[in-house]
This record gives structure tokens, C-alpha cells and sequence, in this order.
């Protein structure tokens, strides 16, 4: 047989409903629950990405530890205020052909090091601004008085639907590139196909020697 490996496309659709990683697919999974207990550890799972992921961002220039576990609107609206900040010293920067020519150089071209700097730091800020929205608004919903109709107000409403499609793509971006391959070829070699040495190969794709290595 003959099969081989690459790396997975970020969007397949019939994939990720399936994991349960878009909301059509979340949605399903928490319909099919009659305990309101398991609806709550659903939510609390997406909390959990958007928590991973956060952890992953450098916060150094951007909020302090203790803003992101309890982040509030005033966190997030300084955060996203230093992005904005950002992109625009990266563009003066770019247009500042002095300091382009006097300034430490930067390895991705003929830019300086700090409009670089500037590049990154507004990614991280954007990133982690839009990571502590979809955190406030699924805490809100956990700590809801009426958490037993609030839940299915929140996922049918735009708010809702970014703080989980936020939790998704945190989940999805973890694992795609890191811990997901794709069977891109699969099949028997003649002439073994007259018998059942496809199946064979799609077997082996899942054994443990090939998920390990």
C-alpha cells in the first residue's frame, strides 16, 4: 500500500463540525445534553481555550498579570488603545527614512528594529484584546443568576457567537499546525488492491508508530 501525510487545512468545515469546533457544531452538543450541568462544563471548556491561548501572548508594555484574570472594559479598551497606538509609531516609523538609515535594522527587510517592535506589539495587543472580550462575555454568561435561559440567548446573539467562534479559532490555531495531519494519499498498490490492503493502509495510518512519530 501507499499512503502519506501533510499538514491539515485551518478550514474544513465538515471537519470542524465534527471536533464540535464551530458553532453550528456546539450547538448540537450542547442540544443533545438534558443536564444543564454538562451546558455549564461546555462553556467552562471554551474558557479554557481562550485561557490557553492567553497564555501564549506576551504581556510585557501591553496589561499587567492580574488584568487578565478578571479583565473588565477598561482593561480591554486600553489594551486595544495601545495597539491602535501602535500601528501608528509603525507606520511613522516606516515613513521616517532617518531613522530607517540610523536605527538598529531589522531582520524581516530595510525597516528598523522599533517599527518591527511596533508591528508585533499591536499584534499582541489586538490579539489578546479580542481573547479578554470573549472571556468577559463568557464569564458574564457563567455567572448569570438565570444561567439556565441566558445560555441559549448567548449563543444565538452576535456577542455570543464571537466569544465562542474566539474560543474556536484559540483551540483550532493550537492544534492545526501543531498536533493535526491529514491522509492526502491512501490506497493499495497492485496487485494487493483486489483485496482488502486499502483498508490496511488506512488502519496503519492511525496506529500508535505513526501517531507517535
Amino acid at each position: 500500500g501507499i499512503a502519506s501525510l501533510e499538514n491539515c487545512p485551518v478550514q474544513i468545515t465538515c471537519r470542524d463540525d465534527f471536533i464540535g469546533w464551530t458553532i453550528k457544531g456546539f450547538k448540537e452538543e450542547l442540544f443533545s445534553y438534558n443536564d444543564l450541568n454538562c451546558i455549564d462544563k461546555a462553556y467552562n471548556r471554551l474558557l479554557r481555550y481562550i485561557n490557553d491561548a492567553i497564555k501564549d501572548i506576551n504581556i510585557e508594555g501591553i496589561c499587567k498579570p492580574g488584568d487578565i484574570e478578571k479583565p473588565g472594559n477598561e482593561i480591554i479598551d486600553a489594551i486595544n488603545s495601545i495597539a491602535v497606538k501602535s500601528n501608528e509609531e509603525r507606520e511613522k516609523a516606516l515613513r521616517n527614512k532617518t531613522e530607517i538609515e540610523n536605527s538598529s535594522k531589522s531582520e524581516l527587510g530595510n525597516i528598523s528594529l522599533f517599527a518591527e517592535q511596533a508591528l508585533y506589539k499591536r499584534k499582541r495587543a489586538e490579539h489578546l484584546a479580542r481573547l479578554l472580550r470573549a472571556k468577559l462575555l463568557i464569564q458574564n454568561l457563567l455567572s448569570s443568576n438565570n444561567f439556565k435561559k441566558d445560555w441559549l440567548r448567548f449563543i444565538e446573539s452576535e456577542a455570543g457567537q464571537f466569544a465562542i467562534r474566539t474560543a474556536f479559532l484559540a483551540i483550532k490555531n493550537r492544534h492545526v499546525g501543531t498536533s493535526m495531519m491529514e491522509l492526502n494519499v491512501c490506497g493499495a498498490i497492485p496487485p494487493y488492491n483486489e483485496i482488502l490492503s486499502g483498508k490496511l493502509v488506512a488502519m496503519l495510518a492511525l496506529s500508535p508508530k505513526v501517531i507517535n512519530d
